[in-house]
């Protein structure tokens, strides 16, 4: 008589995902999928600069790599049933009325908050806490406010304009400015609002977070160092966008930058603010943990 074999799981280190868990993602597709098309229609489809399609392409992921967090149950998560019915009786009205009202930034507060509300009632703290990052990354999704960009783009337009003509003149080339009125060999630039590099640099925090978090996960000291040097690489980045403009307008006329060079100025200008972020972390971070 053959003794008994003991049974075990096919793959005892992977967490299986609950039909629960599967009909509270479907249930908050239907409240994410609209907001997240207005948050395209706001901007991301039509700013080149626009952070949108990277956070959009990047955030699902995020998600899967921290899958194993879907996996899991608390055995409090009855206790939590109350303050999470709560959170939906007076957020779902919420998101209706910001929907109506054309409000798109606070749908999408609601939303996040909706759902952060079912992932706690459903993972408990500690699936919550694993989600952290994922949960962070996808409010990156939202595009600056018109008044806010008005608000830090106009000195920094200033400084940019100052800075390039400066630069340029260094270079030997005749240019002068006059608030953010660039004059070049008797052309007339302006220095707009996508010049300053205020939606570049909420994309450039996208691409700093996500990068960050993929090559120094357990460093948290190496992503704070990262994120300090994104706004100084970012600045750089537009000084040099404007500096060539002045240059290409001095070698070629306004027309031929105009026509030619500003259409791709931003993704120029986005690449290398990304391989300068990247080449400091590989120059100077990674080699204080060597």
């Amino acid at each position: 008589m053959n003794a008994a074999l003991p049974v075990t799981a096919a793959h005892p280190g992977r967490q299986r995902i609950g039909g629960g868990t599967l009909a509270l993602v479907l249930g908050g597709a239907v409240l994410v999928a609209p907001v997240l098309i207005d948050l395209w229609r706001a901007g991301g489809g039509s700013d080149p600069d626009n952070q949108f399609p990277l956070v959009a392409l990047t955030a699902p992921w995020l998600f899967w790599r921290e899958r194993a967090a879907f996996g899991t149950r608390a055995p409090e998560r009855s206790a939590r049933g109350g303050p999470v019915a709560l959170t939906l009786a007076l957020g779902l009205p919420a998101y209706v009325l910001a929907r109506v009202a054309g409000l798109t930034l606070a749908a999408m507060a609601v939303t996040w908050g909706l759902v952060v509300a079912v992932l706690w009632a459903e993972l408990g703290a500690a699936g919550v806490r694993r989600l952290w990052f994922p949960l962070a990354y996808v409010l990156l999704l939202a595009t600056p406010s018109n008044r806010l960009v008005l608000l830090v783009a106009m000195p920094l337009r200033l400084w940019l304009t100052a800075t390039a003509t400066g630069l340029a003149g260094a270079m030997g080339i005749d240019a002068g400015a006059s608030g953010t009125i660039v004059q070049v060999d008797g052309y007339q630039l302006m220095v707009a609002n996508a010049c300053s590099g205020v939606n570049s640099l909420v994309g450039m925090a996208a691409v700093c977070l996500f990068y960050a978090h993929a090559a120094h996960r357990a460093r948290p000291v190496a992503v704070a160092v990262l994120l300090a040097l994104m706004l100084p690489v970012a600045v750089l980045a537009n000084v040099l966008r404007v500096l060539a403009m002045i240059v290409a307008t001095h070698l070629w006329g306004a027309d031929w930058a105009e026509a030619w060079l500003h259409p791709v100025a931003g993704f120029v200008v986005f690449a290398l603010a990304v391989g300068l972020l990247c080449a400091v972390d590989e120059g100077v971070v990674r080699r204080m943990w060597r």
